[in-house]
């Protein structure tokens, strides 16, 4: 029997770091499961067709989607203050590169 050596590689260079105790105690999001439901129904309906990254239409997605209930709120109630709530609630799933280099 012979075995051949494999390799592969984890690509980190695209990727959210969602720390979900702040979120939920930020109020960001409610809890673990729906984080985890918003993230699958997203990338459920994200266009598989795109030539760009899913990880980025998920966060633009998100974020805009997140964005535009600030904003709208915001409006609602009048009060300038709450625009500063938006970048909060949006930079979290932001895209990071994770890519650890040797050296």
């Amino acid at each position: 029997m012979t075995f051949r050596k494999k390799s592969g590689s984890l690509d980190f260079s695209e990727a959210m770091v969602l720390q979900v105790d702040e979120l939920i105690r930020q109020s960001v999001v409610g809890s673990f499961d729906s984080l985890m439901g918003q993230l699958i129904s997203t990338a459920k309906a994200s266009d598989s067709t795109r030539t760009g990254s899913p990880v980025w239409e998920i966060s633009d997605t998100i974020g805009f989607k997140k964005a535009g209930e600030a904003f709208w709120g915001a409006c609602l109630h009048l009060l300038p203050g709450k625009f500063g709530k938006v970048y909060e609630n949006t930079k979290p799933f932001a895209i990071r590169d994770l890519t650890v280099t040797e050296g």
